[in-house]
């Protein structure tokens, strides 16, 4: 299964390329008030092949990520994208450099070196949703729908271009996986390494505390008639939860101590740049290491929420304003799902969640998303992120956020398209898998379609729908960011 996955994950990335190189060259780019990194254009039938075939994925955030990668923190908004992407894809760089050296230029490399990256990233994190799907359902046609679901998820085009999302969703997704098989460690170190990609994966700090809570509540310890001993064992675990969050806040803290030392004091020296760059910064007036801003002399100094607030106006109904209704609608489908579904679960569990999943059931139904304790955290996490984006920052941005952050909408939609019935999903699986390969993926989507509810095509036709428009509208540099 997981090789029939990855060849139709992979397909899916090819397609999106495709559809972008179709898209950027049949419409001319929109003339955007956006950041674009100080570069010399280098001649040379290579750099123009990589420039005309694959310039649509360095739009929008692409560029402050590119320009990291390629110069580092140069001026103050740069310290709004966290360091583990950039870090990664100079890495990537320099590894593809060796195989083409001196035939691309730094900025080209980079580019393509991006989207191999990403391309990678994301086949992976798409097998550790059907892991975690798989282990939380234990159900096979469900982990694999919602894996297939991923691979063509409404901000498709995020997950190759110059952005995080690929390298999050890994991160994310593998962790959750850990953390549901019993690898507490290995989860710790995966959602650690989240909130080094963006800054929403300090959420999944959740998941751990709810699993040692967890662990804690169900141990036999607990009921123990002796209260010396439940005293020792509540102080062990509460001792224990501190010294995990601690660890998992290693790598958004270094991120900010790095942000201060570079910003607020002469421990760290500027970064070597080309003289574009520093004319770029000039002109621009923007504001660089040497001149420390209003965050250093804050009692807790972190960076990014000031330059959030003050480069992009993010903020409490910041974004509530009358020029934003285009972006609220095209936020609303996946917001709309999401947050349905979580007051259509928390309403169907009211009676049984008192102890807020924390007490294991002997018997639970794994075959429905919504009678299934086992998914409350799942559904309390993506509902405060949908709270979050629709009334705290951009609401474009609420879309890759969501499809990159949970797992809520694959389950959703898998069990949305697939039938109730738990005999009728296997006799539909073991029809697809009698079909051989890649045909026999397409074959079993299209059949998701045609046996499905209304509710099953709306969910799917969206899907598609936003990966072609959204490929459309972000290669072209209009707003899809």
């Amino acid at each position: 299964m997981i090789c029939r996955l990855l060849k139709f994950s992979l397909f899916c990335r090819i397609i999106i390329i495709f559809l972008q190189v179709v898209f950027n060259f049949c419409v001319p780019d929109h003339d955007a008030d956006a950041f674009r990194l100080p570069h010399v254009p280098e001649e040379g039938f290579t750099n123009a092949a990589v420039s005309f075939l694959l310039s649509g994925f360095s739009h929008w955030d692409a560029q402050y990520f590119l320009h990291i990668a390629l110069y580092g923190y140069t001026h103050e908004n740069t310290l709004a994208f966290f360091p583990l992407f950039p870090l990664l894809l100079r890495k990537a760089s320099s590894g593809i450099s060796y195989v083409t050296p001196s035939v691309l230029s730094d900025l080209n490399l980079s580019i393509l070196s991006g989207i191999v990256l990403n391309t990678i990233l994301f086949v992976a994190a798409t097998v550790f949703l059907y892991k975690l799907t798989h282990t939380v359902f234990h159900s096979e046609i469900i982990a694999y729908t919602s894996a297939l679901l991923f691979s063509i998820n409404p901000a498709s085009i995020f997950f190759t271009a110059l952005y995080s999302e690929s390298l999050f969703s890994f991160f994310t997704f593998g962790g959750l996986w850990a953390l549901e098989s019993g690898k507490l460690v290995i989860a710790l170190i995966l959602l650690s390494l989240s909130a080094g990609v963006r800054s929403n994966g300090v959420l999944s700090a959740g998941f751990i505390i709810y699993c040692l809570l967890k662990q804690c509540v169900n141990s036999r310890a607990i009921s123990s008639h002796k209260s010396s001993r439940r005293t020792l064992f509540l102080t062990f675990n509460i001792l224990k939860i501190i010294l995990y969050l601690i660890l998992f806040s290693i790598p958004f803290i270094a991120y900010q101590t790095y942000c201060y030392f570079l910003y607020c004091t002469d421990i760290l020296s500027e970064p070597e740049v080309p003289e574009v760059v520093w004319d770029f910064v000039t002109k621009n007036d923007l504001k660089i290491p040497s001149e420390p801003s209003k965050w250093c002399f804050w009692n807790i100094p972190l960076s990014y929420f000031y330059v959030q607030n003050r480069y992009w106006n993010v903020g409490f109904l910041e974004y509530f304003t009358p020029k934003q209704i285009p972006n609220f609608l095209l936020a609303f489908p996946v917001l709309f799902i999401i947050v349905f579904s979580g007051v259509k679960y928390l309403n169907k569990n009211w009676h049984e969640l008192w102890h807020l999943g924390l007490l294991i059931r002997q018997f639970q139904d794994p075959t429905d998303v919504y009678s299934y304790l086992r998914s409350f955290p799942y559904f309390i996490h993506v509902l405060v992120l949908s709270l979050f984006s629709t009334f705290c920052i951009h609401i474009q941005v609420s879309t890759r956020m969501l499809c990159s952050s949970s797992p809520v909408l694959y389950w959703i939609a898998a069990m949305t398209l697939l039938p109730s019935d738990e005999r009728a999903r296997f006799k539909f699986l073991k029809e697809h898998l009698i079909r051989p390969g890649l045909a026999g993926d397409l074959q079993f989507m299209k059949n998701l379609f045609i046996k499905s509810s209304i509710w099953g095509r709306l969910i799917y036709c969206y899907f598609l729908s936003y990966l072609l428009v959204g490929t459309f509208l972000h290669v072209n540099f209009l707003p899809w960011t």
